[in-house]
């Protein structure tokens, strides 16, 4: 009996621990692969990756080799030309050596874009620092001492501005006159004035053989006069041309309105009344442009180009350079001395001096600010007309 009790002992042990055996084997089978899977991927990578870096670090020595062989004194005991730079390796597996030469004892590997301090150079070869100060030989080639970037595009070229021809032109200053004729024959003019502004589509005076005259107003400023003046050339049918500033388009736009409004031309006399022959071209520029600009922003129109210059002051490089920008450069044929607001000659002279000087083809200039002109302009106009002179606008000009 005890030993089949024995046996029976023994049997439930050994089924027990089978069966226990059997529970481990299931709960490995259950275990997930994805771990074991992604752990070997990586390590396929990492391998990869390695065996690239060997064949880079294989071929670096082997071209260092290359050079040594040309070198016949490659790894010699010759003193190093002491450098100092900061330098970047530009390849990966760059061996640093304890010698000059592939002969000696690499001591580590440094990769592409770290940085080493260059100190000293024999045969090709750099002295460096890395890594905390420590020391070693790397081979010239693979140094470089610019950080280490990403290529960029090239900028766009930009093509060159070549200088105005009309900006190198003579800058030899003119003011504007002319030679009064008793008889109602035209002026004569100063030279080389005449012809200067003829070269550049300038004008002075029209036609000779007709009696179509142009008035022309110069509004500077405003006093009070302007709108008197506008009431007398609407009373009697006539157009004119005013000539503003920027700074009286600032201040005056319901006057400006009004003279478009009415059928008046609004010209161009710059913003700030300089002289035109003593800016630089980009002011003259600006001073002409900001006056469009100006007009522009007001009235919603384009300015009629016609210029005229501040003081009747030229010069051979201002008129080109007013006709570069589309400009017609406009004198005068016909003018007194009525612009000093406390020095005014009278309504009567103001009138004589436009009759006894009248004459085909006349651009006649006169300033808004002037009292005496502003009470003796209806008289003078009426009186030109019973002549038989015709009021025309300088875009109707021959």
């Amino acid at each position: 009996m005890k030993k089949i009790a024995v046996g029976m002992i023994i049997l439930l042990i050994m089924g027990f621990t089978m069966a226990c055996n059997k529970n481990v084997n299931i709960d490995k089978e259950k275990e997930p692969l994805e771990p074991v899977i992604e752990e070997q991927k990586q390590d396929k990578e990492n391998q990869e990756i390695g065996d690239k870096q060997e064949q880079e670090e294989d071929k670096n020595e082997d071209a260092i080799k290359e050079v040594e062989k040309e070198d016949p004194q490659a790894g010699l005991e010759v003193p190093h030309k002491k450098i100092e730079k900061k330098g970047y390796v530009t390849t990966n597996g760059l061996n640093v050596r304890t010698a000059y030469s592939t002969k000696g004892e690499i001591i580590t590997k440094i990769h592409r874009g770290s940085e080493v301090h260059v100190y000293g150079e024999t045969n090709n070869w750099y002295k460096v620092r890395y890594a905390k100060n420590k020391e070693g030989w790397v081979h010239s080639k693979y140094i470089q001492f610019d950080p280490i970037s990403k290529p960029q595009a090239k900028p766009e070229s930009k093509p060159e501005s070549k200088p105005n021809p009309s900006d190198q032109l003579n800058n030899k200053v003119y003011n504007w006159y002319f030679n009064r004729k008793s008889d109602h024959s035209q002026p004569t003019f100063g030279s080389p004035h005449k012809s200067l502004i003829d070269k550049y589509n300038g004008i002075a005076i029209g036609s000779k053989n007709s009696k179509d005259i142009y008035l022309t107003l110069d509004n500077g400023y405003e006093n009070g006069n302007t709108s008197k003046i506008l009431d007398v050339l609407q009373a009697n049918g006539v157009k004119v041309g005013f000539f503003v500033q920027g700074t009286y388009i600032d201040k005056n736009p319901a006057i400006v309105k009004r003279m478009v409004n009415e059928g008046h031309l609004v010209l161009n006399h710059t913003d700030n009344h300089p002289s035109l022959p003593g800016v630089t071209k980009e002011k003259l520029q600006e001073e002409i442009k900001s006056v469009e600009n100006k007009y522009k922003n007001l009235t919603g129109k384009d300015m009629v180009k016609f210029l005229r210059p501040p003081s009747g002051t030229f010069s051979e490089r201002s008129l080109a350079l007013t006709k570069d920008m589309g400009y017609t450069t406009v004198f005068w044929s016909m003018a007194h001395r009525d612009w000093l607001t406390n020095d005014q000659p009278g309504k009567q002279v103001a009138y004589e001096h436009v009759i006894d000087n009248i004459h085909n083809g006349a651009i006649i200039l006169l300033h808004s600010v002037s009292q005496s002109n502003t009470e003796a302009l209806d008289d003078i106009i009426k009186e030109l007309k019973s002549q038989g002179y015709q009021f025309r606008l300088l875009t109707e000009f021959h």
